[in-house]
């Protein structure tokens, strides 16, 4: 009785039954600190967190890592394992790994969205927001160099060879950016620039 009284509390702090396996996190510290991590997707016992790390790292790395749900002697829901723990009980959603706190943004994606690669990150290199996938359609915003952006899916449109992404605004109303303005903020991106130092 307490298991399912526990994971139906984790399940409604988390999201909507209906789209909380599709629910992911980003978490940092900030751009220039390694690593990134994508924690999702969730599912009703537990989720993966994945860590992401600029191409430039040459630090050790670490692995995904598995979390599952677990009861903090406060009595708040969280899914951890080890020295990681998600807290999804505080107003903003954080991530503890050992003694740093990583602030997180929550992204959530319909059941039926693609698995893989996304949602990913990405980084500006200038361009702007369309309201479609085409230069000839409208533009929503200009998009200032080294602005994050996430990514919900790649396009099969093309223009100059580079693909059309489809971006994901936690914030607000999201439109499509073009592979050749962005580039990759951690892991590589195939269909954006190879390097931000275009």
């Amino acid at each position: 009785m307490f298991r399912f009284a526990l994971l139906a509390a984790a399940m409604a702090l988390a999201s909507p039954a209906a789209a909380f396996p599709r629910v992911y996190f980003f978490c940092m510290i900030d751009d220039r600190s390694p690593p990134y991590i994508r924690v999702g997707p969730m599912s009703p016992n537990q989720t993966e967190a994945r860590f992401l790390y600029p191409p430039d790292h040459d630090g050790a790395r670490r692995e995904h890592d598995m979390l599952w749900i677990g009861e903090t002697a406060a009595g708040e829901i969280r899914y951890h394992s080890g020295d990681l723990s998600l807290d999804l009980a505080a107003e903003d959603t954080s991530l503890q790994v050992g003694e740093a706190t990583l602030p997180c943004v929550r992204l959530e994606l319909p059941q039926d969205h693609p698995r893989g690669d996304y949602p990913a990150l990405a980084l500006s290199v200038g361009g702007a927001v369309h309201s479609g996938p085409g230069a000839d359609l409208p533009v929503l915003a200009e998009i200032a160099s080294a602005t994050r952006l996430y990514l919900r899916s790649r396009l099969e449109e093309e223009t100059d060879g580079y693909p059309w992404f489809e971006l994901y605004d936690p914030t607000g109303p999201a439109g499509f950016v073009w592979g050749g303005d962005i580039c990759p903020g951690f892991e590589p991106l195939e269909g954006a620039l190879p390097s931000c130092d275009q």
